[in-house]
């Protein structure tokens, strides 16, 4: 009698397949394993263990699955682009390093209307976002969002100052002469005729507003608990270009990282980054849950309830080193149901807080650190992740 298809021998037929393809080079630094003649089935599942422990092994064959794509199916990979993958190890508090991914795609639809300093924005967007664990008990982050969303935003400011005739003429000169200086091989000249020249050139503070009707569809890795999720939120974003007001100065986050750029050559100078403000959103959302057994056990029904959110992020140039540019990301979210019942509240379901944060390089590698638990999850985790960031609009063949 034939023994049921389990995931352990998709397991080990993976192995075998990955073994004798050769599909993976030496850049994806997986060991060499010598094929045990015969193999039993612990020899298998050591063979498994090797070649699958490491993320770059799956990224080596994603680029060999994307280059083969992107030949013969353009239209696909033109569909595909928006799609970013990070392949990953990751120990979460009290278990064992586990190997994963987490996904994001967007797509948006946008149409603008502009009159002088104001801007005004209608966008349609679909957006796909989750974490996956390849043994689902160690996912620290189980929660796979699916949402479409229409967004009206507006926009004031961030327009450059018009000069006068007597100004863009003096401009004309320091730049010139700075170009100059620099075919000369003066470079200190040069770099401090460039500095003069941007001070004429003022750009306005930017201002962001946007209301968004959101409409998601939010599940664990393996749908045993489901929920959609209807909801209107609020996003707020500044960008502080002009230097000589004190907005920038409030960009608290980036002082470090200021720092940082000083120490480290990349930046003459300790200089905050206006791109880099940190931006949020506010809202409710009405919950109603699909599937959900534990919810169901913990009231006795599944009726729909309303939930607070929120979320700040921030994103900065953290260095330049040699042609690689690392940068630094973090996220807040926080969520809690409004007129939870007690049972709900003692079961620690009322609230979740989740914050990450990552080192990223421009060449895919990065490392992360969360802390805190989503929506499904049943406890706090601390999370350490090391991997590689895979963005299929940024594929080369």
């Amino acid at each position: 009698m034939y023994s049921p298809l389990n995931f352990t021998s998709v397991r080990n037929m993976a192995a075998i397949v990955l073994a004798i393809a050769g599909s993976f080079t030496a850049a994806a630094q997986v060991p060499a394993v010598q094929l045990p003649s015969p193999m039993s089935v612990n020899e298998l599942q050591k063979l498994a263990d090797t070649l699958l422990s490491d993320p770059a092994t799956y990224n080596d064959a994603y680029a060999k699955f994307l280059s083969g794509v992107a030949t013969t199916s353009p239209q696909l990979y033109k569909t595909l682009r928006d799609l970013n993958v990070n392949f990953k190890t990751f120990e979460a508090t009290g278990q064992p390093a586990a190997l994963g991914l987490d996904y994001s795609y967007q797509n948006s639809w946008t149409k603008t209307r502009v009159t002088g300093n104001n801007a005004g924005f209608q966008s349609y967007t679909l957006n796909f976002e989750g974490n996956i664990a390849y043994r689902k008990a160690n996912n620290p982050a189980n929660l796979l969002q699916s949402t479409f969303t229409y967004t009206s935003s507006f926009l004031h400011g961030g327009k450059t100052q018009v000069l006068t005739p007597a100004e863009r003429a003096r401009y004309t000169q320091i730049s010139d002469s700075a170009f100059n200086a620099n075919v000369a091989g003066n470079m200190a000249l040069a770099k401090t005729l460039d500095k003069k020249a941007i001070q004429f050139i003022q750009t306005s503070n930017q201002y962001y507003i946007g209301i968004n009707g959101n409409f998601s569809y939010e599940t664990n890795q393996d749908f045993s608990r489901q929920q959609f999720v209807p909801g209107v939120l609020v996003n707020l974003g500044a960008r502080p270009w002009n230097r000589n007001e004190a907005l920038l100065y409030f960009n608290l986050p980036d002082y470090p990282f200021a720092l940082i750029r000083l120490l480290t050559g990349t930046s003459d100078s300790f200089k905050l980054s206006p791109a880099s403000f940190p931006s949020g959103l506010i809202g409710i959302d009405h919950v109603m849950p699909g599937q959900d057994s534990v919810r169901r056990a913990l009231t006795g029904n599944l009726n729909a309830y309303n939930r607070f959110r929120c979320e700040f992020a921030f994103k900065t140039q953290m260095a330049q080193i040699g042609t690689e540019t690392l940068f630094f990301s973090a996220d807040y979210r926080y969520y809690r149901e409004l007129n939870a019942v007690s049972a709900i509240k003692k079961a620690d379901m009322a609230k979740y807080g989740y914050f990450t944060a990552a080192i990223a390089a421009t060449n895919g590698f990065f490392i992360s650190y969360a802390s805190g638990k989503l929506p499904f999850d049943q406890r706090n985790s601390n999370t350490y992740g090391l991997g590689i960031h895979y963005n299929l609009g940024n594929f080369k063949r």
